[in-house]
């Protein structure tokens, strides 16, 4: 059963041009699953939506890396072609805007944009 799922993946992956662990298939929406990658080791919650072309893993810092990955809490909207890395939280409820670039932590309610740039949602 292993090799058939790995044989799967493979082929997704090359069909879809994604890199999307499979325990994130059914607890997270993609609603245009192409160009997404997405760390082994990232922890994402639940109703998280991530749109197409979005990397989430480690942050490169010179020649060191982290060993962390990002978490996205519950009810995180990533859109199109964002970047979100390093050793960080993405709190309950926030937006991470199309292509931005986020290496510091979201408090949960904020929308981020551009680098690293943070604002709370209005409601």
């Amino acid at each position: 059963m292993k090799t058939q799922l790995a044989i799967l993946r493979a082929f997704l992956q090359k069909l879809i041009c994604c890199q999307i662990p499979f325990r994130y298939l059914n607890t997270v929406y993609f609603p245009h699953p192409v160009g997404v990658v997405i760390g082994s080791e990232v922890r994402i919650g639940r109703n998280v939506t991530i749109y197409q072309n979005v990397s989430i893993g480690r942050q490169r810092q010179g020649l060191a890396e982290t060993t962390s990955y990002p978490t996205l809490q519950d009810h995180v909207t990533v859109y199109a072609g964002a970047v979100i890395m390093g050793s960080i939280t993405i709190g309950r409820h926030a937006i991470v805007g199309a292509n931005a670039v986020i290496s510091k932590d979201v408090p949960p309610e904020s929308v981020a944009f551009g680098y690293n740039q943070i604002k709370p949602r209005k409601t």
